[in-house]
């Protein structure tokens, strides 16, 4: 009898705990998205306690998805920080409109998005994109997601396979609202790291410019400390990007575009590479401040070199002087063909 009643106590224990964690889930997504999709939240929250849906692709390509104090995100949760809100628009471009978490603050592509309906450089991506052949199983890379508009601009207009990478929590929070608000079709594209990249793995810090948080940057001394037109630093993790690809298993799963955007820290990113993924890929978009470059022990010059090196042509594609240049480098493997 003492034996049953303790069965019967920890069956108990075991169901409340399930239907708390139920409850939970349904109850952020429903205070995003209103009480008329519990339904939906139901089917949600019940796979959210389930492992990680990665798309099949992923589960061959991808060779780690945790490190040392991170994980893959898991597809429902938001990631949240303190004081930290949605102001809910639309990601708008042709005749395609999702909806999408945005700063509430003042932000230089979130007013642009509210204002304009997407962010123009995922236009020039998506034509890159456009401009190569390809297949259903190509993969869109995004270093530097921000709050993740050309994710929005790829899930809508494309059927790429997306690995995003983001460190910034401020702008984790609207991508991860945003995409735990889409429907599963959309979500199951999108494997979304909540990390940096580097040439090699490291705990460091993110400051990111008030009024623009893509200007995110980050510093290799976690001790630094800036002010002024900065928000405070966050601590972030950073990884090789050959620690999380598997480059044995992108032939015939090409990365047919990958956009670098990462305020100065383009040549360790390049570095953590490796030769064998930079094998695989077909064309990079980067936007380079000599700035910002520098402050990182580097040069417009040697990112370039380092681009030509790893088997590419880099082509000025715009030019605001030394503040901004955008580049984009094709693999020789294509021009020679």
């Amino acid at each position: 009898m003492q034996q049953k009643n303790i069965i019967r106590k920890l069956s108990t224990t075991l169901c409340l705990l399930f239907l708390n964690n139920l409850f939970l889930v349904v109850s952020a997504k429903s205070s995003i998205r209103g009480s008329e999709n519990i339904e939906t939240d139901y089917i949600i929250a019940t796979r959210a306690l389930q492992e990680v849906d990665l798309p099949p692709l992923s589960h061959k390509v991808l060779k780690n998805t945790y490190g040392e104090g991170w994980n893959v995100w898991d597809k429902q949760h938001i990631i949240k920080g303190l004081a930290f809100k949605c102001s809910w628009t639309n990601y708008r471009y042709g005749d395609k409109s999702l909806p999408m978490c945005v700063h509430s603050e003042d932000d230089t592509v979130s007013t642009a998005v509210k204002s304009h309906g997407y962010w123009n450089e995922c236009v020039d991506i998506y034509n890159l994109w456009s401009s190569q052949n390809g297949n259903d199983s190509d993969i869109f890379v995004d270093i530097g997601a921000n709050i993740g508009s050309c994710v929005m601009h790829f899930l809508m207009h494309t059927n790429a396979n997306i690995i995003a990478f983001e460190p910034n929590p401020r702008n984790l929070f609207c991508l991860t609202s945003t995409l735990s608000n889409l429907d599963y079709k959309y979500q199951k594209r999108v494997t979304l790291f909540p990390i940096g990249l580097g040439s090699s793995p490291s705990t460091s810090i993110i400051f990111g410019v008030k009024g623009n948080l893509g200007h995110s940057s980050i510093s290799l001394d976690i001790n630094e400390r800036r002010g002024g037109r900065f928000h405070h630093g966050d601590l972030i993790h950073v990884e090789r990007l050959d620690n999380i690809l598997n480059s044995e298993e992108l032939s015939g799963n090409n990365i047919r575009v990958m956009k670098i955007d990462v305020e100065g820290f383009e040549c360790h990113v390049l570095d953590g590479m490796g030769t064998e993924i930079l094998s695989h890929v077909d064309k990079i978009h980067t936007e380079v401040s000599a700035g910002d470059l520098e402050q990182h022990g580097c040069s417009s010059t040697e990112y370039i070199q380092k681009l030509q090196n790893a088997n590419f042509q880099p082509t000025l594609r715009a030019s605001y002087g030394e503040a901004m240049q955008t580049y984009v480098a094709t693999s020789n493997r294509l021009i020679q063909v």
